[in-house]
């Protein structure tokens, strides 16, 4: 869906998901030969709705928004699944992207998910990850240097808070950095 007019658009995109996998890869005890075999012994089906919307309340800016709701039901042949737990059941981003004046742009993300069961860990880990918030922001100059185009930008990420990022319970914490881009073409 597009609605337009001189200066504005919306654009609207929603899609609805079903999948059926079979033959997923779970473990089994043998406590007669005290041995763990592995196999294709769990199916799943994953269904799920994601919206996407870009408003562009101006010719100098535009918001995005995404979000997703994923849900999975799996069946377990020999113990308990895990695959009915391994995604996150909400996700939602929103980013806000503005153009100033000579060149300058900037944008301010945020992102969140709710929290989700792992299936891979290692011992003594947590069953679930918890569930996030990020917040990102950019400030970007462009320009040109001899002839090609260049970018200076500051980039702050997880600005409140740090974040978990993968199952290995990597932190990323706070981090500000300057970026310069320069192209040769």
């Amino acid at each position: 869906m597009c609605i337009r007019d001189s200066d504005r658009q919306i654009t609207a995109d929603v899609k609805l998901f079903y999948e059926k996998i079979t033959g997923l890869i779970n473990y089994a005890f043998n406590p007669v030969d005290a041995y763990v075999y592995f196999d294709n012994f769990d199916d799943a089906i994953i269904r799920g709705i994601e919206t996407q919307l870009t408003l562009r309340p101006s010719q100098q800016s535009r918001i995005h928004v995404a979000y997703a709701h994923t849900d999975i039901s799996a069946t377990a042949n020999v113990q308990e699944s895990f695959y009915s737990i391994a995604a996150p059941e909400h996700s939602l981003s929103i980013l806000g992207i503005w153009d100033f004046a000579n060149d300058v742009t900037g944008s301010v993300g945020f992102y969140q998910k709710s929290g989700h069961k792992l299936l891979a860990r290692r011992f003594l880990d947590p069953l679930e990850s918890e569930p996030s918030l990020r917040v990102d922001a950019r400030l970007a100059k462009k320009g040109k240097f001899a002839g090609h185009d260049q970018e200076v930008a500051l980039v702050l990420q997880n600005i409140f808070d740090e974040t978990q990022d993968s199952r290995l319970r990597n932190f990323q914490g706070r981090r500000f950095y300057i970026s310069y881009k320069l192209d040769l073409n």
